[in-house]
């Protein structure tokens, strides 16, 4: 392939990147150095009426497997079914006193998740359902497996992306997963092993004691009119094309994101 035409797809590539994805980021935790030490994360699902326990069990289930299909390997060993013992460990779960448990308005927010960690790793992760919420708690128009889904992807350390996705930080009419998603946990998931492998200890690991870091899920409600229809078929379009492009000048091999010690 000429030089020249290889600058000119990387100038176009350049330009284009803020309209068409790699919109996904990760959190602020996470790009401080702080990650799993391991793969795949234990993970259970709590309720305390079983009335809950098998909607929330399957649609994790399926949330899981999306994001693995999407990353090509194991990222979560999910307990089957659910328990109603009181929640330990990583887990997801029904608040029925959201607001003042998590401190976020339950009249905006659906979820919330929060990662501990204990020196440079994440210890526990737990994601806390709004069960105030009735539509949610329902799963009205797939509201709760897109939550979940979201949420999911704040356990690895993604944060919310600006693009048109599930990692958008506005509930939307996406239902699944989108290429900047993809894009999203392929490199947080590169970054993590990558960590693992040289040992890589956060700068702030020695601060005593342990630390909480909280993300919010989607906290906003946005109508499936057809302007949000189209500008969701027009990025995932673009988005697509350019990820084929980069995918044959880069011959699938994913850029490894340098760690970014935040002041």
């Amino acid at each position: 392939m000429p030089k020249s035409f290889f600058l000119f797809i990387c100038c176009v590539f350049t330009l284009l990147k803020p309209c068409i994805g790699f919109a996904w980021a990760f959190t602020e935790d996470f790009k401080q150095g702080f990650y799993w030490g391991s793969l795949p994360i234990s993970f259970g699902k709590f309720v305390s009426s079983p009335a809950d326990g098998e909607l929330l069990s399957r649609l994790t289930d399926e949330a899981q497997q999306e994001w693995e299909n999407q990353a090509g390997k194991e990222i979560w060993s999910v307990t089957p079914g659910y328990s109603t013992n009181a929640p330990g460990g990583n887990h997801i779960r029904w608040s029925n006193n959201f607001a003042a448990e998590t401190g976020y308005d339950p009249n905006t927010t659906l979820a919330v998740t929060v990662r501990h960690a204990s020196g440079t790793y994440f210890s526990k992760v737990e994601i806390i359902l709004n069960g105030g919420n009735s539509a949610l708690r329902s799963n009205t128009n797939n509201m709760l497996k897109k939550t979940i889904l979201h949420e999911l992807g704040h356990t690895v350390g993604l944060d919310h992306s600006q693009q048109y996705s599930i990692m958008g930080a506005n509930l939307s009419g996406v239902s699944a997963l989108t290429f900047d998603d993809s894009q999203g946990i392929n490199s947080a998931i590169d970054e993590i092993q990558y960590r693992q492998q040289i040992g890589y200890v956060s700068p702030l690991a020695s601060e005593s004691g342990n630390k909480t870091f909280a993300a919010c899920g989607s906290v906003a409600f946005i109508s499936g009119n057809d302007s949000d229809n189209d500008s969701g078929t027009k990025s995932f379009v673009l988005s697509l094309a350019m990820g084929i492009m980069l995918s044959m000048l880069i011959a699938a091999r994913r850029q490894k994101l340098p760690i970014s010690i935040l002041q």
